[in-house]
């Protein structure tokens, strides 16, 4: 299983977050503020849209989240003059010491995973990292609507002309229809 890319990011995500987690609890943050307040420290004045799209949160998340943050007053909503209907997210004082803080959490938990990694090893990693991540954002998309139509194909070909290939026997048809999708 060590060999395995999915096992590896899975289980390094484990250990990750929950480290993360751990230091987190008794800030007050709800899960997903701390990748918002990082976000918006590195880049303050953002789109709610742009906050979602670098954190990797869904529209109604970030919605309920920021609510949250605003009422907190770890953030403040600006309404864009050239257009009132845009707003853009900004840090408040107190938005950017709790920041500072998690930013100061992140900071370890990410030293204490690359401790036995060289400089070199650790840019290596950061590399090849974004790299894969570049894979999942830009072509994800693409491979998944071409094993939706492959899978698309199979299932059309059973079971809308009411029969299956007869050398596949109905459970081996179902199974790769499964593996397909």
């Amino acid at each position: 299983m060590k060999e395995n890319l999915h096992f590896l990011l899975m289980k390094c995500f484990y250990h990750n977050n929950r480290m993360i987690v751990q230091r987190i609890q008794g800030t007050g943050l709800l899960p997903g503020q701390p990748k918002i307040l990082e976000c918006l420290w590195e880049q303050d004045g953002v789109t709610p849209k742009e906050i979602g799209r670098s954190c990797g949160l869904d529209k109604s998340t970030i919605t309920g989240l920021l609510n949250k943050m605003e009422q907190q007053e770890l953030i403040c909503k600006k309404t864009q003059p050239e257009d009132r209907r845009s707003v853009k997210i900004h840090l408040t004082e107190q938005g950017r010491r709790k920041a500072a803080q998690i930013k100061e959490i992140f900071h370890r938990v990410d030293t204490f995973a690359a401790q036995d990694l060289s400089a070199a090893e650790y840019d290596e990693l950061i590399r090849l990292l974004n790299k894969i991540l570049d894979t999942y954002e830009n072509k994800e998309d693409e491979t998944f609507l071409f094993l939706s139509g492959t899978g698309h194909q199979f299932f059309w070909h059973c079971f809308y002309h009411q029969k299956r290939p007869w050398h596949l026997s109905h459970f081996q048809c179902s199974l790769r229809f499964q593996y397909v999708f």
